[in-house]
């Protein structure tokens, strides 16, 4: 299948898709460096790979789709950062790809809605933004319980 893939599109695409990929990923543990304390953080590399087989195990395994960040408490946790900073650091990197997601759905929605011909199409606008709304009010719900420890 992979040489198939490789005949197909060739190297260089499928290269500039490995290399996308590495750098979200860099970018990504970087920002989940930051919020870890810096006395006994691990080192980059060890967060990368920890990070890597997070999103592993969300994209792998028949679990819900974060369970690979409890695994990347669980890692780090190992690794001798206390278990409260670990899941600390975890809920606010999974808050962090969230409000992320739905920036980037705002801005799609915007996109959507001034390519699409004028008044013909916008049903399907109206979805889009009613579904990021329900989205929305699900996030804030979620974490006003947090944050009233329901």
């Amino acid at each position: 299948m992979v040489i198939s893939a490789l005949r197909l599109l060739g190297v260089v695409p499928i290269a500039a898709i490995c290399a996308y990929r590495m750098i979200t990923l860099a970018l990504n543990t970087r920002s989940w460096a930051v919020l870890l304390p810096p006395e006994g953080r691990p080192r980059f590399p060890t967060l990368m790979r920890m990070r890597w087989i997070g999103e592993s195990v969300n994209t792998l395994l028949p679990v819900a789709p974060v369970g690979g960040d409890f695994a990347r408490a669980a890692l780090v946790t190992s690794r001798g950062v206390p278990r409260a900073d670990a899941a600390a650091s975890m809920m606010a990197d999974l808050a962090t790809g969230v409000l992320t997601h739905m920036m980037f759905g705002l801005g799609g929605a915007a996109a959507l809605f001034h390519i699409l011909p004028k008044g013909r199409g916008h049903g399907v606008w109206t979805e889009v933004v009613a579904g990021l709304l329900v989205a929305t009010l699900v996030v804030v719900g979620v974490s006003m319980s947090f944050h009233l420890g329901a």
